[in-house]
């Protein structure tokens, strides 16, 4: 409902709505119930399709976004992983691409034998995420100085000698 939605966050609204998008993390604003308990994943289901996100915190879905949950004692954060780096979803339609729970449940996760094991990858996982970010964010710094100057040398303020 309209009344439950709120573009922010606040006392009232407090739980997160996610949409089938890629950019903000699927964020599309807050609402004052939830439809899904945390640890959970949700995939994108329409377009850009398969993308998955760990949710860690009661939220609400909406639009072509699946939510996942587990049957059995795992790391959803390790699944997440599985799904963003090894599988790649069949395009079955023509057109805009879609993925349904029925295609979706065909897959399988080759889960490590415990979930100290299957932790500790996802762990590793978020170390190199964090430091590709810190790469990347050093690479755009270095291209903003570069653009500086040359932007300086271009016109003429700074001269070779």
């Amino acid at each position: 409902m309209k009344a439950d939605y709120s573009p922010t966050d606040d006392r009232t609204h407090q739980f997160a709505i996610y949409s089938n998008a890629l950019t903000g993390g699927g964020l599309y604003g807050y609402s004052k119930s939830h439809q899904y308990e945390p640890d959970r994943i949700t995939v994108t289901a329409r377009g850009d399709i398969g993308h998955a996100v760990y949710r860690s915190a009661k939220f609400c879905a909406i639009g072509r976004l699946l939510v996942l949950s587990s049957k059995q004692a795992c790391d959803l954060r390790f699944v997440t992983e599985f799904i963003n780096n090894f599988v790649d979803f069949a395009l079955e339609s023509t057109g805009v691409p879609q993925l349904t729970a029925p295609q979706i449940s065909k897959y399988a996760v080759a889960l490590p034998p415990t979930k100290a094991e299957q932790e500790a990858i996802t762990s590793i996982f978020s170390d190199m995420q964090a430091e590709i970010a810190a790469l990347d964010a050093k690479l755009d710094k270095t291209r903003q100085l570069k653009q500086g100057m040359m932007q300086e040398l271009l016109t003429g303020r700074i001269r070779l000698v």
